[in-house]
């Protein structure tokens, strides 16, 4: 397995899936739901130093044909809206979103996006509640200490873990993994729907990342 080797281990069952251990804060935050994506990519560092590099990750600098295209259709529906004068929605556009902010900062990952929990330098998890099935997803205002008791029924809450793990002498393993879990059963068809479409670029988007990571390890 080369340093740039990429493994996928995508997931869109319908059903709900139970682990029956803990070994990770992913696993502790969420260990119930409904669907899943994880990737994986072994780099060249130790685990220190490739963790540091992931908690500095910065998403607005991940970028491919895809990933771009992806955001601009993102942004489009809303962006439409406005220039017609059919609803006003500010689009609001940070100039950063590095992922270790979300654990720095309150308010470090926006509306949206918060630190769950971290084991500094092994592991780290963000999250967020909202319907993401829709054009402009409505994002709930909550925090790390509401986000395990939150089932108002019509959203889905979203775990983003990424991990490090050695694999041998000078190498580690990067994972990212997504996990959603639906609070009703009409969201989990809704978001059923949407996932079976958008799984494979969300894979895309996460392999980027891991790629972007990989690219700013100092060796």
């Amino acid at each position: 397995m080369t340093a740039h080797e990429t493994l996928s281990t995508p997931s869109a069952e319908p059903e709900q899936v139970s682990l029956g251990s803990v070994d990770s804060l992913m696993d502790a935050i969420m260990p119930i739901y409904d669907h899943t994506r994880v990737e994986h990519r072994i780099v060249v560092g130790a685990v220190p130093v490739v963790y540091r590099a992931a908690r500095d990750l910065d998403f607005l600098t991940v970028h491919s044909p895809l990933t771009d295209a992806a955001m601009a259709v993102r942004m489009l529906p809303a962006r439409v809206a406005t220039w017609l004068g059919r609803q006003s929605i500010e689009i609001d556009e940070p100039d950063t979103m590095r992922l270790g902010d979300m654990f720095d900062d309150p308010d470090g990952g926006g509306p949206e996006f918060f630190g769950l929990a971290e084991t500094p330098g092994r592991e780290l998890v963000a999250g967020g509640i909202g319907r993401f099935w829709q054009r402009v997803i409505d994002w709930q205002p909550v925090d790390a200490a509401t986000f395990p008791q939150f089932a108002t029924p019509g959203y889905g809450k979203l775990a983003l873990g990424i991990r490090v793990d050695p694999v041998g002498s000078g190498r580690a393993c990067l994972t990212y993994e997504s996990r959603t879990q639906l609070t009703d059963d009409e969201s989990r068809i809704r978001f059923g729907r949407y996932w079976m479409l958008i799984s494979p670029f969300a894979g895309h988007i996460m392999r980027a990342a891991l790629k972007t990571i990989d690219e700013s390890i100092p060796r």
